[in-house]
């Protein structure tokens, strides 16, 4: 079974689990950590990358300094 967001038929190829609130989530995110904060117009282009390539799941986190907008901009 599938995610109701998933709107592109290679999404289907995804790998997912289902949450116990009920919703799914892919089992492979893709990671953005980076040690060089000045690359980060890398890792945008990363992030752009593998949305195309089919990832939906974008691993940030605070610790990573990968939470604001830059990433998003991907």
């Amino acid at each position: 079974m599938f995610s109701s967001l998933d709107a592109n038929p290679q999404d289907k190829l995804i790998e997912r689990r289902q949450l116990n609130d009920g919703n799914w989530m892919p089992t492979a995110c893709f990671g953005t950590y980076t040690e060089d904060l000045n690359q980060m117009h890398r890792v945008r282009q990363s992030v752009i990358d593998a949305i195309e390539a089919g990832y939906r799941c974008i691993d940030t986190a605070f610790g990573y300094l990968t939470e604001d907008g830059r990433r998003g901009d991907g």
